[in-house]
């Protein structure tokens, strides 16, 4: 079920952490329809628990929107290493209408395995930066990581790699190099010139629960 949030001014988002009021695994969703920015929740936490937080409104539909398209990594060596984030507040405020953000948040545990996995490798390496890294990738794989997924929907698809190129700016990873997936219509992907031969999931933007990530949702008012 899709819910609609409404912040209350009254209370205190200083204090909200998404993780555990929203889950290890949801989707939100940012939406204008020319006069109002709608804030869509989808995950497991029931509408009771929400409400700790938001005014709630329930059986939301998400609006049909033709196009889209997705922020990805390009450097698979981006993928083992910390990534800056920026609020994603300048972009969701420039939204326009018909236009939705979606944050997909989902925990999972392979990623602590493939970066075990990767400072294994290093450990074979005799030198000083290997040595450096594998100390990096053990530490960061006793945390609990989620990917996170920057996805755009829109009905005009000049307009919406526009806002996509503004988006890439949320995140920053090491080599600054990142991808505006290709452009598809629901049923229907257009190719790209070049390909990659990198896993799929490890074209995802990883966050650490313990590193500050600046979720840039509580000053939505």
């Amino acid at each position: 079920m899709i819910y609609e949030l409404l912040i209350n001014l009254t209370l205190d988002y200083s204090k909200f952490k998404p993780v555990e009021v929203l889950g290890h695994s949801f989707k939100l969703y940012y939406w204008t329809d020319g006069q109002k920015l709608h804030i869509l929740y989808e995950g497991n936490t029931n509408k009771e628990a929400l409400q700790g937080w938001f005014g709630v409104r329930d059986n939301i539909k998400l609006p049909s929107l033709m196009y889209w398209t997705e922020i990805l990594l390009r450097n698979e060596s981006d993928f083992y290493q910390k990534i800056n984030y920026q609020s994603i507040r300048p972009v969701v405020y420039s939204l326009q209408k018909d236009q939705l953000l979606g944050v997909f948040v989902n925990i999972d545990t392979k990623f602590n395995k493939e970066l075990l996995k990767k400072a294994h490798i290093l450990s074979k390496k005799n030198s000083r930066d290997a040595a450096v890294q594998k100390q990096l990738l053990e530490f960061y794989a006793k945390d609990v990581i989620y990917s996170l997924r920057l996805v755009l929907l829109d009905n005009d698809p000049a307009r919406l790699l526009d806002t996509a190129n503004k988006l890439a700016n949320v995140v920053l990873p090491q080599s600054r190099k990142y991808e505006i997936r290709k452009l598809c219509v629901f049923g229907q992907c257009y190719p790209m010139k070049v390909s990659y031969n990198v896993p799929g999931w490890k074209r995802f933007f990883l966050a650490y629960e313990d590193y500050e990530f600046d979720w840039g949702f509580a000053r939505l008012k």
